[in-house]
């Protein structure tokens, strides 16, 4: 599989189908608490990219590919009831993107993508994670799947995400341990915050307050890939936006956190030539 290249990329992070035209609705948008709450340790094993890839999902993500066209370098997930997306993406390195810009980078281009204005964009954190993080890229041992990824008997004691406020900026990072074959993921970090979307184009002046979790993976050489993988769902929804009428609940902060983990951490390639090589 060829990578794309970033700039001629769609990004269907947060409504990969945003041509469609709906009816617009007058409902209210349904309260925050209302519902079950998503069981982030109820999961599922998910291939990736024809089993090249694979790592777990809480078991109410539904393959986007099995009823709608996704594009061949990503991979969506989603859940109807509360509007989280999660999204495996693989694109070729930009070289000319530094690892301690890369979520930044990354983070205000998927803004751009999404038709955000730049007042309806915020970025909050920047972290940069350590190998535990993305444990099944590394070689470091795996959680065990019946315990949390807060047990005190959890084997991996770093923490799985470790926040940077971004006010304080962080140039440092993790070289990460190799894989197999001797490739392995060489750097990871992460943006979060809230973005302004509207899920349709004709819904603008509707938009939802979305939060988008965004972590980058970057490969040594010769596999030199970015991996990014983005959680989204709406926190504030507009009362005549389309998701007011269909989002049963939204997800709570330690839901969303636990989603964002946990793929992260058991994300792991299967068939390292899924990656097109590349010279240094």
């Amino acid at each position: 599989m060829h990578f794309f290249q970033h700039k001629n990329c769609i990004h269907p992070y947060i409504y990969p189908y945003q041509k469609q035209t709906i009816q617009p609705t007058t409902l209210p948008a349904p309260a925050p608490d209302r519902g079950f709450p998503m069981d982030v340790h109820d999961t599922k094993e998910v291939e990736l990219f024809g089993g090249a890839m694979r790592c777990r999902v809480p078991r109410v993500l539904q393959n986007v590919s099995d009823f709608r066209q996704v594009p061949d370098h990503q991979e969506v997930l989603h859940d109807l009831s509360t509007g989280a997306t999660l999204i495996v993406e693989l694109l070729a390195r930009q070289r000319e993107v530094r690892d301690d810009e890369a979520a930044r980078f990354f983070y205000y281009d998927l803004a751009k993508a999404n038709g955000c204005t730049p007042e309806g964009v915020r970025l909050e954190t920047l972290a940069v994670l350590p190998p535990s993080a993305y444990a099944a890229l590394t070689g470091l041992p795996l959680l065990n799947p019946s315990m949390t990824l807060d047990s005190p008997h959890c084997p991996v004691t770093t923490p799985a995400v470790a926040v940077t406020p971004v006010a304080t900026g962080d140039g440092g990072g993790h070289r990460g341990t190799t894989g197999p074959g001797g490739q392995g993921c060489a750097y990871a970090c992460l943006a979060t915050g809230i973005q302004k979307i509207s899920k349709f184009t004709n819904e603008a002046g509707r938009e939802n307050d979305v939060f988008v979790g965004l972590a980058v993976l970057r490969f040594r050489p010769p596999v030199a890939a970015e991996v990014l993988v983005s959680l989204s769902c709406p926190v504030v929804l507009h009362p005549d936006s389309s998701d007011a009428a269909v989002v049963k609940r939204l997800l709570r902060p330690e839901e969303r956190d636990g989603v964002i983990r946990r793929a992260l951490q058991t994300l792991e390639v299967q068939d390292w030539g899924l990656f097109v090589p590349e010279e240094e």
